[in-house]
């Protein structure tokens, strides 16, 4: 019966209940529209950072991660790769070297991490190739390399040109090698791009006096939320005197840290438009209450409780807050079908945007967590709001109440 009276009093002044029910909308409108966009355009910036050069987990002599010395290679590199190729978990590997070097043409040179990838396994477990905008990417010729456009803008360098790469061997002596230019990328990440190109292992090896060795294997998994799961199996089969097992969150846990601290940044967004919102219920409220204080001493004088009284006025507050939800949800789910096929162009910004790893294209998206998010946050502050409308009908004398003018 409350639940009928509460539905009907809300007819009592349609234009308040229909501007409550707008500024709920748009509020669960705004919080899921923002909360989208903001997940996709975080989960965007990590998986940037692990697909594109990163991976998931890494395997390397005991220290190299903190110290890339030429010297740190993997000493048995065959019963590693024979573990991983045992895993059923690991959806596939690859295997690395990793050496500073400088980079100089006919014009400039550039310092820069020169990383050798064998060109089949690579593309299995990083996304590089697909940024290649000019030649092609590794195809296992001899010397070929490929750099980044700022590179290559820097060094005046297009495709087919020579570049010699400076670096230490294994013995510590300087090491030459003249490459060419097979390809030129350009990464979401303004870091990979300023100071990372790639080779073929052979090539690499060669240069270094390595022979067969490796540094690094580095490994996509199968789930990359279970990601540290994964990487303590690899552990209790793996010797951690001799080698180290880093997951990425080990490799860039400030950038993690950053991330999850974004998202818990969203609370703060939430909390802003409950409180707006609750501000306005408890006005829109409030006058209801006062407009209404004869017919509340009505009611308490043929026996109403208090308690009824108090739950039919946050009744009608819940509803307000639920169909104005609702609305919100309906709105947002439309706007976000389109983003999620299209994506949110910001490609005027590009320049900026890579700088933290971001492309030119934000897909939003959604989980049952931001789903749950919009649809209580609204319901919630509607109930609080009324709470104090509530109790000021409540402590009305039903005597007063009724000659009230």
């Amino acid at each position: 019966m409350l639940l009928k009276i509460a539905w009907r009093n809300l007819n009592r002044n349609k234009r308040r209940s229909l501007l409550i029910i707008l500024s709920a909308a748009v509020g669960v409108f705004a919080l899921f529209i923002y909360d989208s966009i903001s997940r996709g355009m975080i989960n965007q910036m990590l998986s940037n950072q692990i697909d594109v050069h990163l991976c998931e987990i890494q395997i390397n002599k005991k220290g190299f991660n903190d110290d890339k010395i030429i010297q740190s290679y993997i000493p048995k590199p065959s019963e590693i790769e024979e573990i991983i190729k045992s895993k059923d978990y690991v959806r596939s590997y690859s295997k690395r070297i990793i050496s500073f070097c400088i980079l100089n043409s006919a014009n400039n040179s550039v310092s820069a991490n020169i990383i050798g990838v064998d060109y089949h396994l690579e593309p299995k477990v990083t996304t590089l190739s697909s940024y290649i905008i000019q030649g092609k990417y590794l195809s296992g010729k001899k010397n070929e390399i490929i750099i980044s456009k700022k590179m290559a803008e820097k060094l005046e360098l297009k495709i087919g040109d020579k570049v010699v790469a400076v670096a230490s061997d294994i013995e510590g002596s300087v090491s030459t090698n003249l490459f060419i230019i097979s390809g030129i990328y350009r990464s979401p990440s303004t870091e990979i791009d300023q100071m990372i190109v790639f080779t073929n292992l052979e090539s690499l090896q060669n240069t270094l006096g390595l022979e067969d060795k490796i540094h690094q294997f580095v490994l996509k998994t199968d789930n990359r939320d279970n990601v540290f799961e994964s990487k303590n199996k690899l552990i209790a089969e793996i010797d951690t005197t001799k080698y180290e097992v880093l997951a990425y969150q080990d490799i860039i846990p400030l950038f993690v840290t950053m991330l999850e601290s974004s998202k818990s940044a969203m609370v703060i967004f939430y909390v802003i438009i409950g409180i707006g919102v609750l501000l306005g219920i408890i006005n829109a409220m409030l006058m209801s209450v006062f407009e209404r204080i004869q017919e509340f001493g009505v009611l308490m004088s043929i026996g109403m409780s208090n308690s009824k009284i108090f739950i039919m006025i946050v009744l009608e507050a819940f509803l307000l807050g639920t169909i104005g939800t609702l609305i919100g949800i309906l709105f947002a789910f439309i706007s976000y079908i389109p983003l999620s096929i299209y994506g949110l162009d910001l490609s005027t910004f590009s320049e900026a945007l890579q700088m933290y790893g971001i492309e030119n294209v934000i897909y939003p998206e959604i989980d049952l967590g931001l789903i749950l998010n919009a649809l209580f946050v609204m319901p919630i502050a509607a109930i609080l709001g009324a709470i104090y409308p509530s109790i000021k009908a409540i402590k009305l004398q039903p005597t007063e109440a009724m000659r009230y003018v």
